[in-house]
């Protein structure tokens, strides 16, 4: 589902696709990457090589769906909320691609699995995530959490030690990259994130939002062009 979000930088089809054989060059992947645009989720964004005969990759995605018996969309979605009550429900706003839908299953119940993640809507605010898996994630953390007696009762500085325990609470990706790549002349900032962009202005403010699309993209009032004002 998240091969959509390869950025074109890290396509096999690239110019030049970055080389990562050595430690300097996951260091320069990793300081070029904050400044790489995702590919966004929904469907007809899969990357050309993935689709290619040797590869294939969603159709063997479905085949093998089919032959561990994964369950429909829907009945997946039944474990942790309320199914689609047809293909527009399914795919919002984007009649496309449920008329795409409708086209290929006689009924929203026969949705496969793989298909419908790939096709449906994205969680609302802007999430970009689409609904199922997104729901899943997020579900499914918060159980990881609340049966992980090192996340709950014994998540203390008598079981951890003091020193364990502060760096459990303080460390951060970026401390982890530091401390296996970083180097006097390489470290990756603490502070980094998608403020630090080059020529990021930042994300709208909540003022110039009306609504979310399906796919979850923020629909910004008709004057609001630009980033943060």
């Amino acid at each position: 589902r998240f091969h959509t979000a390869i950025p074109d930088e890290w396509s096999a089809t690239a110019a030049q696709p970055p080389p990562m054989d050595t430690d300097d060059e996951m260091r320069k992947i990793f300081s070029d990457m904050l400044g790489w645009r995702s590919g966004g989720f929904g469907p007809n964004n899969v990357p050309a090589e993935l689709l290619t005969e040797r590869m294939r990759v969603s159709h063997r995605a479905i085949e093998a769906a089919r032959k561990v018996g994964a369950p429909t969309l829907n009945t997946f979605r039944r474990r942790f909320t309320s199914g689609y009550k047809d293909f527009k429900d399914m795919c919002g706003d984007d009649s496309e691609t449920a008329d795409i839908l409708a086209s290929l299953y006689r009924d929203i119940e026969d949705v496969e699995l793989v298909v419908g993640c790939q096709f449906e809507r994205c969680m609302q605010g802007g999430w970009g995530l689409p609904s199922s898996i997104g729901l899943a994630i997020v579900a499914d953390a918060f159980v990881s959490i609340r049966q992980d007696r090192f996340y709950t009762k014994d998540f203390n500085a008598r079981v951890y030690t003091d020193w364990g325990f502060r760096h459990a609470k303080t460390t951060v990706l970026a401390d982890i990259i530091n401390r296996h790549l970083g180097t006097e002349t390489f470290r990756v900032d603490r502070n980094s994130g998608l403020e630090k962009l080059p020529n990021w202005e930042g994300p709208p403010s909540w003022e110039r939002v009306v609504k979310f699309d399906a796919r979850g993209f923020p629909v910004l009032k008709p004057e609001a062009v630009g980033g943060m004002g």
